[in-house]
């Protein structure tokens, strides 16, 4: 069962073997370590995040959000009542995950097809006021922050926005509780 490459012995093929020697390696760790939000799977940190933001209760809800939609690809409101912590969530997550991103990137990731009755669907961007809302909510509460780059006129603008140390260490403090619940 010893098999040869360019004529050095390489050991044995048998499969058995082979686990037993890996799991003998005294170095391996047992399972992967969880570190931030990238480790656990996106839906349970998403519940989780906005059952958190819920709780803290330092996020206030706007009024207007009983009769909104999400997007005009949406033909009625979410059914979730909860779901402007489950939004904001989504939205803290993306920005973790892609540093100096937009209202119009994020528009055009909650985006979706339009039922257009017998014409084809076309692809339609979310509610870029939602986006921003959420995105101040989270400004608020020192999450995110704006990203002013110098254009080439001197000028300041906009570069998206990007997570705060307090942010990146409250969605990680989560996703590690997530990833404890998990095993």
């Amino acid at each position: 069962s010893t098999y040869y490459s360019n004529g050095v012995i390489c050991g044995s093929l048998d499969s058995t073997n082979t686990a037993s020697v890996m799991a003998a390696y005294e170095g391996a760790p047992e399972a992967p370590l969880v570190t931030g939000v990238k480790d656990v799977h996106p839906e349970t940190f998403i519940k989780a995040y906005a059952a958190f933001l819920k709780k803290s209760g330092k996020v206030t809800v706007p009024a207007w959000t009983e009769y909104a939609k999400t997007g005009v690809h949406k033909e009625l409101e979410p059914s979730n009542p909860d779901w402007y912590f489950v939004r904001m969530a989504a939205v803290a997550r993306k920005v973790y995950l892609r540093p100096r991103i937009g209202v119009g990137a994020l528009a055009h990731w909650f985006g979706g097809p339009k039922n257009r009755g017998c014409a084809p669907q076309r692809f339609q961007k979310a509610a870029k006021g939602l986006l921003r809302s959420v995105l101040t909510q989270l400004d608020k509460n020192g999450l995110v922050e704006t990203v002013v780059m110098e254009n080439s006129d001197g000028k300041k603008v906009s570069a998206g926005r990007a997570i705060t140390a307090k942010g990146q260490a409250e969605l990680d403090r989560v996703a590690r509780s997530v990833a404890a619940v998990e095993e």
